[in-house]
Parts: C-alpha cells; structure tokens; sequence
C-alpha cells in the first residue's frame, strides 16, 4: 500500500528518462492523476504521449520560469516530484549557466509557486555530485563540508538548501535523494548510451573519455524507484531528510564497454581510451555511496551495477 491513495502528482521534468520510469510506475501501481510539467527541451513530448496514451496525464509544456503557468499546474496537487534539471553534466563545463537555471533557479521559482498556491510535499532527484572528492570517496548522508568540484554538483547542493530553507520557514515537507549512476529502460544520456549511439553509427572504432579507469555505482532505475517508494511509505518521516540510493559494488567504464562490445556483438572494434583519470573536468573518477540509511528501512536492491549495465545496455541495443 503505498502512502496516498487517490492523489494529485505533479512531476517537473517529466518528460525526460526517469520521468518516463517513474510515470509507468505510478499508472501500474496507483491511482494518481498526473501532470507532466516540462519545457521539451530533449523533444520527447509526442513519443511520451503517444507511448502512453492515459486520460490520468495532463501536459503542462512550459518552462518553469513561467510563474503563472506553475502555479495553475499546482493547483490542488499533493506531492511534487521534482526532476527537472540539466541532465547533461559535462554541457555545464563551458557553460554555466546551464546548470544553474535549469537546477538552481527553477527550484526556487517551483519552491515559490508551491508556498503561494499551499503545495506541502516534495521529492527532490539530487545525485551524488553534491559530495565533490576525499581522500577515499566514500560517502554517507552526514558527510560534510560538501565542495562540488563540478557545475551540476553545486546546483544541486543549492537546489537542496533552498528546499531546506522552504521547509523550516514554510512548514513543508522534503526528501531529498542522492543517486548514485541511474540506468534503465528509455535512458537518454550517460555512459553506455553514449557509447551505443556511437557504435550503432561507426562500430570499427569507439573514442572513450578518460582512460577507461572511472569507477563508479549504476543503479537500474527500478530499483530507484522501490528506494523512493518505500521512504515515503514511512510511518513519522522526517520534515526533511536526505537519502543515498545506491547498490554496494563499483564498475569501470572498461568494463562496461566490454559489456556493450559484447551485447552488440561487436568483435573487431578498436577502443581508444583517453589518459586522463576523468571523462570531463568536474567529473569524479571514483565515487562510492554508503546505503546503510535506505536498507535499515527494508529497501535493498535486486540488480548490482553490472547487472543494471547489462540490463540496460539490452534495452538501449533492442530500443526501436
């Protein structure tokens, strides 16, 4: 049973990978209603709609600059989750900007609309930037002090303070989840995607970023979606509280083109690797989060990260 039956869901950002997961999850388990708030930017909205097809969708195409337009959105709704972003890290090292008015300050222009109209509830997709580097780079919710190295880190350290300041003087409700790597079904950025485009298009030579040695989690957005889910079926929750999602092992980026070389079927590609330890300035190398917070409430993962690449490297190879 989930925690609200028969409610209102507003998704910013709803458009895009994990907005996609997360509003197949709600159609098959719940009774919400839903409206997709989303500027379009990646052009997905005719195959989202037509993927659907639902009378529980309602599309607000805007962007959340629009003051007005947001807040007849919120109307009536009862939980916010919160996706829109930048969700291509390394168009932010050149740029910016891109971060910080797709992340920063359309936080703050939804934290507003949501106080005037009397939205209580939301869900907030940060990510592990948030925590910069260590000496080790392993990481749990108590870490501090927290020094983004990149543009998209920071945006969202400062998307989560506003929501916390929003929280303490306007009497909502916040949680606030770090993921790790997601990957899944209808994934339209990352790593293997990347990859997979790349070879679809010139499989006899594949040029990878960095020197392959990048050692990170990938969660299957699946399972994402349980670690949300069981939170917020929390008895007593936290006026705001924030959460890691992440499995327990570490794959290479080496590692993961071996697993697209294979699916593929590809025998005879050449792969040159970079030299440098990161694929773009800003990235972290190796990051580890610590996942004792989320598995003390029940949730634990069915797929490791070399099981969630696989199974989306399937879906991406197979996906018409």
């Amino acid at each position: 049973m989930l925690f609200l039956e028969n409610k209102k869901i507003l998704i910013t950002g709803g458009l895009g990978f994990f907005g996609k997961n997360l509003t197949t999850y709600l159609l098959e388990n719940t009774d919400y209603t839903i409206t997709i708030f989303d500027n379009n930017s990646i052009n997905t909205f005719e195959s989202f709609k037509n993927h659907f097809k639902s009378d529980r969708i309602t599309y607000v195409i805007d962007d959340l600059k629009n003051p007005s337009l947001l807040e007849d959105a919120l109307t009536n709704i009862d939980l916010v989750f919160h996706l829109a972003a930048n969700s291509d890290i390394s168009k932010g090292v050149n740029d910016p900007q891109i971060d910080f008015l797709n992340t920063t300050t359309s936080t703050f222009n939804l934290l507003t609309a949501m106080k005037k109209v009397g939205v209580k509830k939301i869900v907030f997709s940060s990510g592990s930037g948030v925590y910069g580097m260590n000496n080790e780079n392993i990481f749990d919710e108590n870490y501090a002090p927290l020094y983004p190295v990149s543009h998209y880190g920071a945006s969202k350290l400062c998307a989560e303070a506003m929501i916390s300041s929003f929280v303490h003087m306007h009497d909502m409700q916040a949680f606030i989840f770090r993921f790790a790597n997601i990957v899944g079904d209808w994934q339209s950025h990352g790593v293997a995607y990347d990859f997979i485009n790349r070879l679809k298009k010139s499989p006899e030579r594949l040029v990878v970023l960095g020197n392959g040695y990048q050692n990170k989690s990938y969660i299957h957005v699946s399972d994402v979606l349980s670690a949300i889910f069981c939170v917020l079926n929390m008895e007593n929750a936290q006026k705001i509280q924030s959460i890691n999602v992440s499995n327990d092992d570490l794959i290479t980026v080496r590692d993961i083109v071996k697993i697209i070389l294979m699916e593929m079927g590809l025998v005879s590609t050449t792969v040159e690797y970079g030299t440098t330890p990161y694929g773009w300035i800003g990235d972290v190398p190796e990051i580890k989060l610590i996942n004792k917070r989320i598995k003390s409430l029940g949730w634990n993962y069915n797929y490791n990260s070399e099981q969630s690449i696989r199974k989306a490297v399937q879906f991406l190879i197979n996906e018409k």
